[in-house]
């Protein structure tokens, strides 16, 4: 076979388009790399790092710990506000369905976390809890 016999291959018009689009993920990862930088984390690097060491891994790379504790701390937010979520619909179901609910259940707003609540929050993100055993989704 000739070379003059192949058909002749040109690069795509897209190309251009997924070049603008791989610069605008660049761009975004480099904005997200800041963003994690600049933000204080409740759950200390320090506790992702002794966990990270404590199943094998070593992290060398301070913005690989913070990004997981950055995340870390995202996740139980998520959770437990889906918790208070639910915590709110129960006790307003309770409280709806009884005909005498004193004044000061009324006027108590502190919301108890139960387990079951709980499980259900942590299901509802991907964490199936099973007796004395989670597992992830």
């Amino acid at each position: 076979a000739n070379a003059r016999d192949e058909p002749a291959r040109s690069v795509p018009a897209s190309f251009a388009m997924v070049e603008s689009e791989a610069q605008k993920w660049l761009d975004d990862a480099d904005e997200a790399r800041k963003a994690v930088d600049q933000y204080s984390s409740a759950v200390p690097t320090e506790l992702v790092e002794y966990y990270a060491k404590k199943k094998g891994l070593s992290i060398k790379d301070p913005q690989v710990a913070k990004l997981i504790a950055v995340s870390t701390e995202e996740f139980l937010t998520r959770v437990l506000g889906d918790a208070v979520e639910l915590t709110k619909k129960l006790q307003s179901s309770t409280v709806a369905g009884r005909k005498e609910a004193t004044t000061d259940e009324n006027q108590n707003n502190d919301l108890t976390l139960h387990m079951d609540i709980l499980a259900k929050a942590l299901k509802d993100n991907g964490v199936n809890v099973s007796g004395s055993q989670y597992y992830f989704e």
